[in-house]
């Protein structure tokens, strides 16, 4: 991810809906956020999927890493990076159900990091969201 935050106007988010950015699965997924939207300071990698035949956009090494130890889980079957917290008024309840502030500046659109479909008991699918990179220190217990 960048080292800012990157500001949308709502216009800028409501355009990015039109164009498909967070929506979508498997290979038709198009991530919220994807490598040459911005520059950076730090290393991005645009890879070929695995079992999803796509382009994964990642702004890390940790978030590429962590792509390639959910490709070898058996139960992964769909990986969403860069996906969307939309709509807003949603996470808004969800702040205020749980007791927490909400974000000031609506037109702040963060992505999760990750989002993964697990095949459970067929016919049941799974749901994760990986909402925010991990630090190296945090690795080494800093």
């Amino acid at each position: 991810m960048p080292r800012f935050r990157i500001k949308y106007t709502e216009e800028k988010i409501e355009q990015m809906i039109r164009d498909g950015r967070g929506q979508g699965e498997g290979k038709d997924y198009l991530p919220w956020l994807q490598v040459g939207d911005f520059s950076s300071q730090g290393r991005s990698h645009r890879v070929n999927g695995i079992k999803i035949n796509r382009i994964h956009h990642f702004f890390s090494d940790l978030e590429q890493q962590y792509y390639y130890i959910l490709m070898w889980q058996d139960d992964v079957i769909d990986i969403r990076e860069q996906f969307p917290l939309l709509p807003v008024s949603h996470t808004e309840s969800i702040a205020e159900e749980l007791g927490v502030k909400h974000p000031q500046n609506i037109s702040v659109t963060e992505p999760s990091q990750i989002r993964v479909t697990l095949q459970n008991e067929p016919p049941r699918l799974k749901q994760r969201v990986y909402n925010r990179e991990v630090s190296r220190a945090e690795l080494r217990g800093n």
